[in-house]
């Protein structure tokens, strides 16, 4: 039987719109219209009505980085796994950008299951949407020149460390994701959650988790994800528990 990989992307097709409510919405209004292809990525300078997961709101009053890139779903039997792959290439972003500057007392990490963490504060979301079973969207913020205020989530920016363009950023994310997106497509995901479990936050921790299928909240120490991404709690009683979609409270 002839395995089918996901379509190759070996450009990005850039859509950029100097104000817009989302970048998700942008992208909607494409695929509408029958216009959305694989490999658009839109870019907003200016968002001011971005949403995160659970229909949070991410306001954005410009320097700030927003993209959605526009993936073709055949071929992918575990898209949600595209959430740890922009994860991992804003991660390597940041600390590029750091070390290009000598901040080497920053710390970046990986918040399962769509979060990228500098210090102690949320510096980037992640938001996959599915359309129809055709498309894919992979939405990408990152704090550069401000941080929203979120009730009980601290955040961070970036020029707080180092002073980026938001360009250049962009520029960086678009070629890590290519180049993380082709590792997975030819090899799997186990690459991909190397790089995620060299860094992730609350590793070994007591924490609470909220399963987004059955609401329920489950409590344990975070021993790391498996080979799909499912995040591995073990209970006091010693049982382990497995979450493929939820939130880490």
């Amino acid at each position: 039987m002839t395995q089918i990989h996901p379509k190759p992307l070996d450009e990005m097709v850039i859509h950029r719109y100097n104000w817009s409510e989302s970048t998700q919405l942008e992208a909607k209004a494409l695929f509408e219209r029958g216009e959305l292809r694989h490999g658009i990525s839109i870019i907003a300078d200016r968002q001011v009505a971005g949403y995160g997961k659970n229909g949070r709101i991410w306001h954005d009053e410009g320097g700030n980085v927003a993209i959605t890139i526009c993936l073709d779903s055949y071929g992918m039997e575990s898209w949600q796994q595209l959430c740890f792959i922009a994860a991992v290439s804003v991660g390597n972003v940041l600390r590029k950008l750091l070390a290009e500057k000598q901040v080497d007392n920053a710390e970046v990490r990986y918040k399962w299951i769509n979060d990228v963490i500098l210090d102690d504060g949320k510096i980037s979301g992640i938001l996959l949407e599915s359309l129809q079973n055709r498309f894919i969207l992979v939405g990408i913020g990152v704090n550069n020149q401000s941080a929203p205020s979120i009730k009980n989530i601290s955040t961070s920016k970036l020029a707080d460390y180092v002073a980026v363009p938001a360009d250049r950023i962009i520029n960086l994310i678009h070629y890590e994701f290519m180049e993380q997106y082709s590792m997975w497509s030819q090899y799997g995901f186990i690459p991909i959650r190397n790089q995620w479990m060299a860094s992730p936050y609350k590793f070994r921790e007591v924490i609470t988790v909220q399963d987004s299928y059955s609401k329920k909240h489950h409590k344990g120490t975070f021993i790391g994800i498996d080979r799909e991404g499912n995040l591995e709690l073990k209970r006091e009683d010693g049982q382990l528990v497995r979450v493929s979609i939820g939130e880490m409270l």
